[in-house]
């Protein structure tokens, strides 16, 4: 038995259109709820990250195979002109001192 391929460019139009008609149906009271939701989610990983990335740097032996394998999943990787220039601006807003 063959199952047939979904062609990715379909799938991609009717996750758009449902995510349309999903947003057009809320209210604004839901609107509310459903934004309030998101930015709760998106501060909890922001804040995951940090406890992941503190706990990596003072006690990596601590940490479970599953905390490692979540920090590595959420790394990216960025050419040394894009390192450097996130470091130049933690510099200026003084949140990264240069080294000795």
């Amino acid at each position: 038995m063959t199952v047939p391929l979904i062609d990715s460019s379909v799938l991609a139009d009717q996750v758009r259109d449902y995510t349309q008609r999903f947003l057009e149906s809320l209210s604004a009271d839901d609107e509310k709820m459903l934004l309030a939701v998101e930015g709760a989610l998106r501060r909890a990983a922001a804040d995951q990250a940090v406890l992941d990335a503190t706990m990596l740097e003072y006690c990596a032996g601590d940490m479970t195979e599953e905390q490692v394998e979540r920090w590595a999943r959420h790394q990216v990787r960025c050419s040394p002109a894009e390192e450097e220039a996130i470091k130049e601006a933690l510099r200026e807003k003084g949140n990264l001192k240069d080294p000795l």
